[in-house]
């Protein structure tokens, strides 16, 4: 049987380790929020006085507080990345942790304003990456000298990984917004008519088939697409229709006629395209040309 000191001491990995795999319990989806809850548990897990994760602005050579836990309120937001420790000890190493017992005894009490500025003993960070770049840190400061032990690092490097990720999906979902509202930019000032088809009512049309078709998009959406369509060229589009819905093979473009608000017929040539909504629910995406 170990002595008390040793129990002790496992006691306490024990304990970091198991917060260490709780913090996956507490992460959503809501990326933004879970930067927060990694940065709250970066402190209470590795006991620091606060924990900080510092972007890197590479053309204004700054460093920028991008979250933190129970950080200084008057901690500037922006401030030159030279001398400071986030900068020179741990972006610029990219791949370990940075493990500083005792401040006083390194450069950085000279060089990074915030150690003497807030009387900073201690110091663990690792490098946060997004796409396999190096974009800022984590990490958490104390205001006693203390040893880091293996699990701590262990720690520090796990929740700055975990952290990357979340930079990770934070940059697709921004990706993909930016695509869907250019997506939408395009469509919405196309010459072509675009409108999406499911269960058999029109769920988007774009200010072109609003203006073949002459009826308000209140109207539209109220109305079954096929009560459009021309009686004689019904067949047709339901049979293309339910082929494209099935993924299966069919002739494009063809050429069907609606009749507009004023009952005239107006031709189009479609494309169209099966696509997965909500609940795997497909719907139709349909292109058409008017010919006049």
């Amino acid at each position: 049987m170990g002595s008390p000191e040793t129990d002790f001491r496992q006691a306490g990995a024990s304990e970091k380790l198991a917060g260490l795999a709780h913090i996956f319990h507490l992460l959503g989806t809501d990326c933004r929020r879970n930067i927060d809850i990694i940065l709250e548990q970066t402190r209470q897990i590795l006991d620091g006085v606060c924990s900080l994760y510092n972007r890197i602005d590479e053309k204004r050579k700054s460093l920028i507080v991008w979250a933190g836990h129970n950080r200084p309120r008057d901690l500037e937001t922006e401030s030159d990345a030279g001398g400071h420790i986030c900068w020179e000890a741990t972006v610029r190493e990219e791949n370990r942790a940075v493990a500083i017992p005792d401040i006083e005894k390194t450069p950085f009490f000279h060089t990074d304003p915030h150690v003497r500025k807030y009387n900073l003993k201690a110091y663990l960070g690792f490098p946060v990456k997004l796409r396999h770049q190096v974009i800022g840190s984590l990490c958490i400061v104390d205001t006693k000298t203390r040893e880091f032990t293996a699990d701590d690092l262990h720690c520090i490097r796990t929740l700055a990984a975990a952290l990357s990720l979340e930079e990770e999906r934070l940059a697709l979902e921004i990706e993909l917004l930016e695509e869907k509202e250019k997506y939408r930019a395009l469509v919405e000032n196309a010459n072509d008519a675009t409108f999406i088809v499911q269960d058999g009512l029109l769920r988007f049309v774009n200010p072109k088939t609003i203006a073949l078709s002459g009826y308000s998009w209140e109207a539209l959406q109220d109305t079954p697409f096929i009560d459009l369509i021309h009686p004689d060229d019904r067949d047709l589009v339901l049979r293309n229709y339910i082929h494209r819905l099935k993924g299966e093979k069919q002739a494009l473009p063809y050429s069907f006629r609606i009749f507009n608000k004023k009952r005239e017929a107006v031709w189009l040539q479609v494309n169209g395209a099966r696509m997965a909504g909500r609940e795997n629910r497909p719907y139709s995406d349909v292109q058409g040309t008017s010919p006049g």
